[in-house]
């Protein structure tokens, strides 16, 4: 069982690409981002990400646990789960290059709102920014039944010089296991440090990688078959 302990603690987050990954799975809601590297440009690095904040009432993060992202790609409890770092962009043809699983009936009490956030990585090289990345869209569906939620481009000069966009949340709606999709569209000059900066009082070491991870597709997809205990 996980209690509010579970959601403390102070370390900061470091935010450098681990070398390899292998997700776990629970599927209730899927957060879908895809992208393609810009033409012209295939010596340059557009790696964009996808994460998750997982927010109390004051709409803060209590700790590093509470961000699911290319460094942590599950909570403990394994009700939020990402499918591992795509760097380039060519995972897919058309279609999703990352996502995010999220078993709601499962989150923590506390957790009463999950934000999602599509970002730039700085591989240290020459800045990219989301105008530069071509057919960037995010997706949220039901993961039963693959009813769309929402769908978004993300093209345009409002993203000229942007490293982070607030897709939306998913925000519990009073003390149950209703949920309800708002959007959001606030963009950052910085990436993800810029979302930590805001929703906690974590710190955060950023360590510019020079070489993309190697990514680990041979992922084991884990599922809940009852609910948790009341």
């Amino acid at each position: 069982m996980t209690t509010d302990a579970d959601h403390g603690g102070s370390q900061p987050i470091e935010l450098s690409k681990p070398e390899s990954a292998v997700s776990l799975g629970t599927k209730r809601v899927r957060m879908n981002l895809g992208w393609d590297p810009a033409n012209g440009a295939e010596s340059q690095i557009f790696d964009l990400d996808l994460s998750c904040l997982l927010l109390d009432r004051e709409r803060r993060m209590k700790s590093g646990a509470d961000l699911v992202y290319y460094g942590q790609r599950f909570t403990k409890d394994g009700c939020v789960v990402h499918s591992t770092d795509d760097p380039s962009g060519q995972r897919s043809d058309g279609g999703p290059d990352e996502w995010i699983d999220l078993d709601l009936l499962y989150l923590h009490k506390s957790v009463v709102e999950v934000l999602f956030a599509v970002t730039i990585y700085d591989h240290g090289g020459t800045p990219v920014f989301l105008s530069d990345i071509e057919n960037v869209f995010v997706e949220a569906k039901n993961d039963v039944s693959h009813a769309r939620i929402h769908h978004k481009r993300i093209e345009g000069a409002e993203y000229v010089g942007k490293k982070a966009l607030e897709v939306g949340s998913l925000v519990r709606m009073g003390q149950g296991s209703e949920w309800e999709f708002k959007l959001s569209g606030k963009t950052y000059d910085q990436g993800l440090e810029a979302l930590i900066g805001t929703y906690s009082d974590l710190g955060y070491a950023f360590r510019p990688v020079k070489t993309a991870p190697v990514i680990d597709l041979n992922a084991t997809n884990i599922r809940r078959s009852t609910p948790p205990a009341s």
